[in-house]
């Protein structure tokens, strides 16, 4: 009986012990489903919190970029039906809070505050998400950055949709933050990231009123293949009076207008025009920086003002109230930058900035307006802001509508340059080394001038506009001073360290712009290899301003090399005579020789040095070739053979000679060594017992 007791107290002690730690589980589960949500969730929107996504079947590719110093964690709350495969950085922590469904990021202090998490969509939809953090004890978060994931049928049907004739403006386009300025550029920096193309091709190909082509979707596929980009956004391109065209304009004021169609490029449309009131046949009206009109009812022969960039701009009223508009490629979730240069033209005039998906019948139907644009005849107001492009709309209409102008019959004004509207401006790096002869391994000759270059190439959207240049020079190289570099400015040179600026600093998008510097080798690194060339430069989004991104590359290390003694290479016979003149060979120290024999007549290599080759150094070398003759020579031999007096009878006799240390020496160098033998001719003639011949 006491046995059976003692097992059962064992027994729900263990039950005791298991219920205790569940109990305390379950008590740190709901403090952190309450604490984690009140501290992260918040409701002021900031714009150094940024999310862009991007999806492929169920794949969604979500990039958190924070560019706040102080940030230390954010959380990224999960739709329901998304989880958490993997992130592209591993030394950034990214912890999956399984009970909020939710990711939390450390961030690593002194690394870039980015990182891409790869999700994956159980089922098709459009998903929603934000990045939060706490500032200063007050939650903040992000804006919105939604998604859509769509089956091969449905993406189908989507294609098909887009030649409805009318469409619903989206709800989920994300405000933009609007500024008004003074015409003081402005930049600003956002990431951004490649986005390739994989759908069909969707057409369109309708017609208006007067039966011109106004397709919006005409040879463009579901997906901007590449950065987001709008073209000829400072109407510098065709130049006024260099084609013809079906108007001929005014030379003398310095206005033309295009059609659409003579707007094209590479067969597509770019800049259209559509009435907004009147009947007239669509064209769009070019100014340049001498333009002036004269009309007898405003009573003014007035020029208008120079161009905001470049010398042509558009006048949005010509005639009539206008919308002037342009489709761009876009891509479902991806936030774009937009920017626009406005001007009054004989007094304020007002304009709209819209945004949407196209309607091919309507050019205004479907959008949405974004910005109201008032500004005077005295300066050009700059407007710009944010826009993410809703679930679906793989093309966006970026449009201008004329609301009213200075002149009371509203068929003059609203002046546009220096449009922009596309994903960040990224640049990247390149750099070479180049002398009047050919670089091996980065080695440069002491006291050698060569030409130091980099090229920056803008693969984004967006133009850039480089801030400053710096080029960090090691020891072993230095710059010249007042040596004209072209294309930079305000240069400075001190402590190894050259700084300067672009002249040209806005980089187009594919047009690289490249900078070379002279320099000089000025001492001897003793073949070592000394630090690399580096050079470093700040960027922002032309127009736009924020925190400028930093690029840098650095060349291969260099080898600064000194002249080395001569390598003397000689020809000689086995007992060192010379053969031949000798060589002189010269180099840099650390450098490779080479020697190389000679065809000597009558003479045959013996042996090949072991220091034919090797490398240059402080101290003098010899090179000896070892030579032999091919022949067989008589290589010591008197000049007469003198035998004494014998008796010649019929029998044999050995003569003996005079001299008995006398001998001939034959030297027989052929490498085959046949036989030989050696013959001798009789001076004086044989004589009998008298003495006669």
């Amino acid at each position: 009986m006491k046995m059976d007791l003692k097992r059962w107290l064992r027994k729900r002690k263990r039950s005791f012990t298991v219920l205790s730690v569940l109990t305390i589980l379950g008590l740190l589960i709901t403090l952190s489903s309450i604490v984690i949500p009140k501290i992260m969730a918040g409701d002021t929107v900031v714009s150094d919190l940024v999310l862009q996504a991007e999806a492929e079947d169920e794949s969604i590719a979500l990039t958190v970029t924070d560019s706040n110093q102080e940030d230390t964690k954010i959380v990224v709350p999960l739709p329901e039906g998304v989880t958490y495969q993997s992130n592209s950085n591993p030394s950034i922590g990214v912890t999956q809070d399984t009970v909020n469904n939710q990711l939390v990021i450390d961030w690593v202090e002194g690394q870039e505050k980015q990182v891409t998490l790869q999700l994956e969509a159980k089922e098709e939809g459009s998903y929603d998400f934000t990045a939060r953090t706490v500032r200063e004890g007050n939650p903040v978060t992000s804006s919105p950055c939604s998604v859509a994931i769509q089956s091969q049928d449905t993406r189908s049907d989507s294609d098909e949709g887009t030649k409805e004739s009318s469409l619903e403006a989206s709800d989920s386009s994300t405000p933009p933050t609007l500024s008004n300025e003074d015409t003081g550029k402005k930049e600003i920096s956002d990431p951004t990231q490649e986005i390739e193309t994989s759908e069909e091709e969707t057409k369109d190909s309708n017609t208006d009123k007067q039966g011109n082509d106004i397709s919006s979707t005409e040879n463009r596929s579901s997906k901007a293949s590449g950065p987001i980009q709008l073209i000829n956004g400072d109407f510098e391109d065709p130049v006024m009076f260099s084609t013809p065209s079906s108007s001929p304009g005014d030379k003398n004021k310095d206005w033309k207008y295009y059609t659409d169609d003579e707007l094209k490029v590479n067969g597509k449309y770019t800049w259209r025009s559509a009435p907004v009131s009147g009947n007239r046949t669509p064209y769009v009206e070019f100014h340049g920086d001498n333009y002036h009109n004269a009309n007898n009812s405003w009573g003014q022969d007035k020029k208008g003002p120079k161009s905001f960039n470049g010398k042509q701009h558009a006048e949005l009223v010509a005639e009539d109230k206008t919308m002037l508009y342009q489709d761009v490629d876009t891509t479902p979730g991806v936030t774009v930058k937009w920017r626009v240069a406005h001007r009054g033209l004989w007094g304020t005039d007002t304009a709209e900035v819209w945004f949407g998906k196209p309607n091919s019948s309507n050019p205004e139907a479907g959008l949405v307006k974004i910005a109201t644009m008032t500004s005077p005849n005295t300066e050009w107001k700059i407007y710009s802001g944010e826009y993410t492009i809703p679930a679906g709309q793989t093309v966006t209409r970026f449009g201008f509508k004329a609301i009213s102008a200075g002149n009371a019959t509203v068929t003059a004004g609203n002046l546009l340059d220096d449009i922009q509207f596309g994903t960040p401006s990224v640049l990247t790096l390149e750099n070479a080394i180049t002398t009047d002869h050919s670089v091996e391994n980065n080695i440069i000759n002491e006291n050698e001038n060569f030409d130091y270059s980099f090229t920056m190439n803008n693969s984004g959207g967006l133009k850039a506009v480089v801030k400053d240049v710096t080029v960090t020079l090691p020891d072993s190289v230095t710059y010249v001073p007042g040596t004209v570099i072209d294309g930079l400015t305000n240069i400075t040179f001190e402590n190894g360290v050259l700084k300067g600026e672009l002249i040209e600093d806005e980089i187009t998008p594919n047009v690289p712009q490249k900078i070379t510097i002279p320099l000089k080798g000025v001492k001897d690194s003793g073949n070592q290899r000394i630090s690399p060339i580096k050079t470093t430069m700040s960027y922002d989004d032309l127009g736009f301003e924020t925190t400028p991104k930093k690029i840098d590359i650095e060349n291969n290390d260099l080898i600064i090399q000194s002249d080395a003694a001569p390598v003397t290479v000689k020809y000689q016979d086995s007992k060192g005579n010379d053969l031949a003149p000798s060589e002189i060979l010269n180099g840099k120290v650390g450098l490779p020789y080479n020697s190389k024999p000679k065809d000597i007549k009558n003479w045959k290599l013996k042996e090949t040095p072991s220091n034919a080759s090797g490398l240059f150094s402080n101290e003098e070398q010899t090179v000896i070739y070892i030579y032999t003759s091919a022949i067989l020579r008589f290589y010591d031999v008197p000049s007469e053979l003198s035998f004494n007096e014998t008796k010649i009878s019929s029998k044999t006799e050995t003569i003996s000679r005079q001299d008995p240390n006398w001998k001939i020496i034959v030297e027989d160098t052929r490498l085959s060594k046949r036989n030989w033998r050696v013959t001798a001719q009789l001076v004086d003639q044989f004589k009998d017992s008298s003495g006669q011949p």
